[in-house]
């Protein structure tokens, strides 16, 4: 493989750029995630990847939708710091898309994966459910898409 370069080549608005890269990194998530099999007998999912990518769309997510009820940028890796400061109208939008009231307990779990899983090594064990993960990118991305339905995702009916 070639060298690769990337270049901004236009200033897209924080919104915009952080839609872009959520969905960018729940694309990578999914891919990891993906059941690949190698033989008939043997199938491979690289699961640390995945997390540490899903973890982080997640952060994305919540990022934005902060970024879009309050006009500020938030910063920080902790999911449930990031969910606990939306604004109580904005987490319950996206409770009703997780369609589970207990969705803070959820992230509340899952809330140091994008840390804890890149250093997987350093750990005698760790637990996740991935399928939750994903269902909580879900949600947040539906979030947005009812808040600010002109933000643009590739191969996305934009009217939704």
């Amino acid at each position: 493989m070639s060298t690769i370069h990337l270049q901004k080549v236009a200033t897209l608005p924080m919104d915009q750029g952080l839609l872009n890269q959520a969905v960018g990194f729940f694309n990578a998530a999914s891919r990891c995630f993906a059941d690949v099999a190698i033989s008939p007998s043997i199938h491979n999912s690289p699961m640390t990847p995945g997390v540490v990518c899903a973890a982080f769309s997640v952060e994305l997510y919540l990022k934005l939708i902060y970024l879009l009820a309050t006009g500020s940028p938030q910063r920080g890796h902790k999911l449930k710091e990031l969910f606990a400061a939306l604004p109580a109208k904005e987490q319950q939008r996206v409770t009703m898309k997780y369609g589970n009231p207990e969705i803070a307990a959820h992230v509340a779990q899952m809330s140091d994966a994008f840390v804890t899983w890149r250093y997987e090594h350093e750990h005698e064990s760790l637990t996740i459910n991935p399928s939750a993960l994903m269902a909580v990118a879900t949600a947040c991305h539906l979030a947005v898409r009812e808040m600010k339905p002109e933000l643009t995702v590739f191969g996305e009916n934009t009217c939704v």
